[in-house]
């Protein structure tokens, strides 16, 4: 049984059906990336919030569909058998537009926001970790991944 004393490292990264070098030839894509990262945290019971926040900046010249799913944020140290996943919520600008492990964020942008906004879009992706108890929470480094898809309205 490992000791429970051990930081556990967790990193999220934002993971993209593509990400184009320039916008495509249909006037949308993604431009910028930055990953959501917890950093390293305690591992006693308690509520986390990430050391940075993740980015996503994309340029629309139309209506889009912004759709954001997360894959459950697992234990990947060396003895991955012994299982672990953190209890996680992330959340897009505000929490009232929150998301967890197995829903989907569906956000909408009109044309008046992009025009607002110049054509690019800046989305601040955040979170929180809750460790109800350690009990059978193995230490060590967690990942988790949230795609990001973006299709015109």
């Amino acid at each position: 049984m490992k000791s429970r004393a051990f930081a556990l490292s967790v990193a999220l990264f934002l993971v993209l059906l593509s990400i184009p070098a320039a916008v495509s030839a249909h006037g949308l894509g993604i431009t910028h990336v930055r990953s959501l990262n917890f950093g390293y945290m305690r591992g006693a019971p308690g509520t986390y919030s990430p050391w940075k926040t993740g980015l996503v900046i994309f340029k629309a010249d139309r209506p889009v569909k912004v759709t954001f799913t997360a894959e459950p944020f697992r234990y990947v140290g060396e003895d991955s058998t012994e299982g672990g996943t953190l209890d996680v919520t992330y959340w897009v600008g505000h929490k009232r537009n929150a998301f967890k492990p197995g829903t989907a964020l569906k956000l909408q942008f009109s044309q008046e926001q992009l025009e607002k906004a110049k054509g690019a879009m800046t989305l601040e992706v955040s979170g929180e970790v809750k460790i109800h108890e350690i009990h059978g929470q193995p230490a060590g480094p967690y990942e988790g991944s949230i795609t990001v898809t973006i299709t015109a309205a």
